[in-house]
């Protein structure tokens, strides 16, 4: 249920959008900068976030009984910010985002990508981002730097599942005694006080009416909030949608399973996938077995720090699941494999970079309280227990889960988050206009709990996008025309037959790169500071720049061709101008008509570069290949050779 790696960001507005009224029946009053609701208090204040380029923010505190059955005791605060896009007209109905997670950090996560993640919505809205109660910048935190430590020690030890999670058991622990002798009430954070909150806020802000998005976990909160506040809520966005009724911790590992098992069709359903990975499934049970006795050795970033970690054949299989979350980091899948049967790990180590990264954006108390109160009580305790022998290919990835898996009674019984009422195991049911969003390759959230959801709406549409995974409502092309479209007029949407037909005509997946022999050259000319070049390139590479071309076939691709030329610069200079990981080294020259290129060879985030430098007539050219070192001798033929044969300078 957690959000998919990459968590972006987002930032809030200087002044509410003009529109913004009252809700009818609300009882509101001011104090000084507070806005008073009920027992709700909207406090203006700093932001705790850098705000975003070309976005005004507004922030502010949501303050409300951390027990609303106590409001004269405890009060928590939770960090919000309303985003408005500079020099744009905001209409009367903003979009609020609910975080995935549980425990993802909304405002931390949000403000380094806002308009790449949310530009869509603020296009002509306002955009709510607010750290649910215990997340983030909220107030109290229940974050578990215990047991963050713990994990980031374990990186690089190989532990057996049992022995990893008894040590990640006594550090909760000591996260909820600490917690606990702040006079935390670890029975007060769950969804329904959450969809309380989110209520409350609407109210506070003075907003009539808005949108709720939700992602994730993001999307059972919204599905708890249509059932207990549904006033107010225009329409909802279900984006990789989590049933409220679904047993989530007994289907985990099926959903593994099926995830992994979607990836390999969809390789075999692409020719020039099964063409360049043939029986990629079993090669990759040869190299997560091989894994498991000789586990792999790999260094991670973990906050400005480099560590090593241990990769071995469970965690191997923890990355795959981790990748299927965004599709640019599927595709790097049988290039991974390939490059473990070569003796590389490039791909390994970046997505093992990625998966350590995400142990700063989850508030990890709060994911336990919310799971142990909300989950685990309703779950199937047979079947949980049962998951390793239908999957024993995870069985260790199943037995190191805290709250998702087989140890989840044991952890929950001595966290103490009580017990959510039987109705937070019931379907919701809602006359409130829903899109429900999902993509095929979606490892935690599959399209059949979307379909369920939306079945259950009176009226709602459902979408299922091929070729994406986890978070998609705001893709480029289909996705984000969809979404547009829907929010423009929700009820129209949902009643029109024909407002969901592009995602028929998306392609699948395409999980192999064009092989060398069939990239297409087209000329090109760059203005490189002063000096005008022309040559070829690939024709399908995206220009980042003047003279820099990648492929970008996954996120992990480190395929590009630089081109740099200067009057007079010379060519060591030429060098100095990119970052390699040593020295580069000479191999020899190539002779093209007048021009005699020298040859080098060096390594850039342990990724092969091929450099050729020539000085013509005072010029000083340099064309770089960077490549996977498994395509690099192709790529060398069919694009860095006619480049420097194709090479002008003016």
């Amino acid at each position: 249920m957690r959000s998919p790696a990459a968590l972006v960001a987002l930032a809030l507005f200087g002044v509410l959008g003009a529109g913004c009224t009252q809700g009818v029946g609300d009882s509101v009053s001011r104090a000084g900068d507070s806005t008073v609701v009920g027992d709700a208090r909207f406090e203006e204040g700093e932001c705790r976030f850098e705000a975003p380029e070309d976005v005004e923010v507004r922030c502010g505190w949501l303050v409300v009984p951390e027990d609303r059955a106590r409001p004269d005791g405890r009060q928590v605060r939770l960090h919000v910010g309303v985003f408005h896009r500079a020099g744009a007209d905001a209409r009367p109905d903003p979009v609020v985002f609910l975080e995935g997670g549980p425990g993802g950090n909304a405002l931390e996560g949000a403000t380094s990508d806002f308009l790449g993640r949310f530009g869509l919505y603020a296009e002509d809205r306002d955009v709510i981002v607010f750290d649910q109660r215990g997340t983030g910048y909220s107030e109290p935190a229940l974050d578990c730097p215990e047991l963050r430590e713990t994990w980031l020690a374990q990186l690089d030890v190989d532990l057996s599942a049992d022995a990893a999670l008894a040590e990640s058991r006594e550090a909760l622990g000591r996260c909820r005694e600490r917690l606990l002798a702040e006079d935390v009430d670890l029975t007060a954070y769950h969804s329904e006080a959450s969809a309380a909150d989110v209520a409350d806020l609407r109210r506070v802000l003075g907003y009539e009416s808005w949108n709720v998005l939700g992602v994730s976990y993001g999307t059972r909160l919204a599905q708890t909030l249509l059932r207990t506040a549904p006033e107010g809520i225009r329409s909802v966005l279900l984006d990789s949608t989590y049933p409220v009724a679904v047993d989530g911790v007994a289907e985990l590992p099926d959903r593994m399973a099926e995830s992994f098992d979607r990836l390999l069709a969809a390789c075999e359903a692409d020719a020039a996938c099964s063409t360049r990975y043939p029986t990629l499934g079993a090669r990759f049970t040869a190299q997560a077995d091989r894994l498991e006795h000789e586990p792999l050795e790999v260094t991670v970033d973990v906050e400005g720090e480099r560590r090593p970690a241990l990769v071995d054949g469970a965690g191997l299989r923890d990355l795959v699941f981790l990748s299927l979350y965004e599709a640019g980091l599927a595709r790097a899948v049988p290039r991974m494999v390939e490059e473990l049967e070569a003796g590389r790990a490039d791909v390994v180590a970046k997505l093992a970079a990625v998966s350590a990264a995400q142990l700063g954006g989850v508030s990890l108390g709060l994911h336990t309280s919310v799971q142990c109160h909300d989950e685990v009580p309703f779950a199937d305790r047979a079947k949980v227990e049962d998951g390793p022998r239908r999957h024993p290919e995870l069985a260790e990835s199943i037995a190191g889960q805290l709250v998702d898996g087989p140890g989840a009674f044991e952890t929950c019984a001595s966290w103490g988050a009580g017990h959510a009422p039987p109705v937070e195991d019931e379907p919701v049911r809602s006359d409130v206009p829903a899109l429900v969003v999902g993509g095929e390759l979606d490892p935690v959230t599959p399209l059949s709990w979307g379909e369920e959801v939306a079945m259950g709406f009176d009226r709602a549409r459902f979408v299922a996008y091929p070729g994406l995974g986890h978070g998609v409502a705001a893709e480029e092309g289909c996705p984000a025309a969809v979404t547009t479209a829907f929010l423009g007029d929700p009820a129209a949407f949902v009643s029109s037959p024909g407002a969901t037909a592009c995602a028929s005509t998306m392609p699948p997946i395409r999980l192999a790169a064009p092989a060398a022999g069939e990239i297409e050259l087209v000329p090109f000319d760059a203005d490189l500071g002063g000096v005008t070049v022309s040559g070829e390139r690939p024709a399908d590479w995206d220009e980042l720049q003047p003279g820099v071309v990648v492929r970008q076939h996954d996120l992990l691709d480190p395929t590009g061709l630089v081109t740099l030329a200067a009057p007079g610069a010379g060519t060591e200079r030429l060098l100095g101008a990119l970052r390699f990981d040593g020295e580069p080294r000479p191999t020899g020259s190539r002779p093209v008509g007048d021009v005699a290129w020298s040859l080098y060879e060096a390594e850039a985030d342990g990724a092969p570069v091929d450099i050729a430098l020539a000085e013509v007539d005072g010029v000083g050219l340099l064309v770089a290949l960077f490549s996977a070192p498994t395509e690099r001798e192709g790529l060398r033929g069919a694009v860095l050779e006619p480049a420097l044969d194709s090479l002008r300078s003016s």
